[in-house]
């Protein structure tokens, strides 16, 4: 009768299956983690786009607000203004890929950019103190969105002294705004500093 010794043939059926294993594994894991990225980089471009489509549509109702600038219809230059910044087309892509913390700032951000816009729409000028206060609210409130997206992306937190900024909404340096508190007469032409 013939022995067979079956102690090789199992440790390389287990050596084999451990391989083939490991790889499947390796592989699992690198399709995950390049999932991770793409979703990251989803997410990175969405909050940047976003930002940047409030800050366009700031740019633009600042143009409809200038003193130099009469539309027939300021409430209609306003809307137009925050349309054409496609800023509702970037929240929606936001809405699918940002942390609650990100949601959360993104709305403060946009409902302070909606009375910045109805403040524009009743045919406020720059140079005024409601328009101001409008502007520096939204300001306020686009910095905390940048900072939890900061947050949301890992990178560190800023404070305003990071930027050589006394605040995040620009009150402080606002030339426009600081004259108005010491009662000169003479408002800034270059307000928002």
């Amino acid at each position: 009768m013939c022995t067979v010794d079956l102690l090789p043939l199992i440790s390389t059926a287990v050596g084999a299956a451990v391989a083939l294993l490991g790889t499947m594994l390796a592989d699992i894991l690198r399709g995950r983690g390049e999932r991770d990225r793409a979703k990251l980089r989803d997410r990175r471009k969405s909050y940047l786009s976003y930002v940047v489509a409030l800050d366009a549509a700031h740019t633009r109702l600042r143009d409809v607000a200038d003193p130099g600038n009469n539309p027939e219809d300021p409430k209609r230059a306003a809307t137009q203004a925050v349309t054409v910044s496609r800023v509702f087309e970037s929240r929606e892509r936001l809405l699918m890929s940002g942390s609650p913390a990100v949601l959360t700032a993104g709305e403060r951000a946009l409902i302070a950019l909606g009375k910045l816009r109805r403040t524009v729409g009743e045919g406020v000028k720059r140079q005024t103190p409601e328009f101001h206060d409008a502007y520096h609210e939204f300001a306020g409130h686009l910095w905390q969105l940048r900072r939890a997206i900061r947050q949301d992306l890992g990178a560190s937190d800023l404070s305003p002294s990071d930027l050589d900024k006394p605040s995040w909404d620009s009150r402080d340096t606002c030339e426009w705004c600081q004259n108005r508190l010491t009662g000169s007469t003479t408002a800034a032409a270059g307000d928002l500093s």
